[in-house]
């Protein structure tokens, strides 16, 4: 990906430089052309310098404005926010796995109902009272980004401490 957007950059350096030497020879090309008319005919050909000089700067501006976006590294994540077209984005670059999900309530919802009801399923099967007889409370944790909720999970409280309750056990 690296390589590719350095490839683009240089590019567009390339069409500036190529759009400048055009309207630096054009603009020459214009001033031969007026001064080699007399008078009353030289004020067209000067009109039509400026309009040469004009184009040739929105185009280069134009240009410019047209700089290829440099991608985004998300290896330790990140949030995209929506806009048209997308973004150049590099993923699976870390030395983890990455997962790339829409931050929309349908999916996000269905993720979350999944963790939930993994953990009461959990902890449905284990009693509310431990081995001691020690009463154990388990507290919901949810976890929102942006307001939207992203995961749950329940935490089990006990007088020995707190316990993960997940979808793989529980994790001391």
């Amino acid at each position: 990906m690296r390589l590719e957007y350095n490839s683009r950059l240089e590019s567009w350096k390339m069409s500036i430089a190529q759009a400048s030497s055009s309207l630096a020879q054009a603009t020459i090309n214009a001033i031969a052309s007026a001064m080699s008319v007399p008078f009353p005919a030289s004020i067209s050909a000067y009109a039509t310098l400026l309009g040469i000089v004009s184009g040739g700067a929105v185009q280069i501006a134009a240009l410019q404005q047209a700089r290829p976006p440099e991608p985004k590294y998300l290896a330790k994540g990140g949030l995209i926010e929506h806009r048209v077209g997308g973004i150049n984005a590099v993923i699976g670059e870390g030395a983890s796995d990455e997962a790339v999900i829409p931050l929309e309530d349908k999916v996000l919802g269905k993720i979350g109902d999944q963790i939930f009801n993994a953990t009461k399923k959990i902890d449905i099967e284990n009693n509310s009272e431990d081995a001691n007889n020690s009463i154990q409370y388990n507290q919901p944790v949810i976890l929102t980004l942006d307001g939207k909720v992203v995961a749950q999970t329940m935490l089990n409280l006990s007088k020995r401490g707190v316990k993960v309750i997940s979808g793989r056990g529980i994790i001391p």
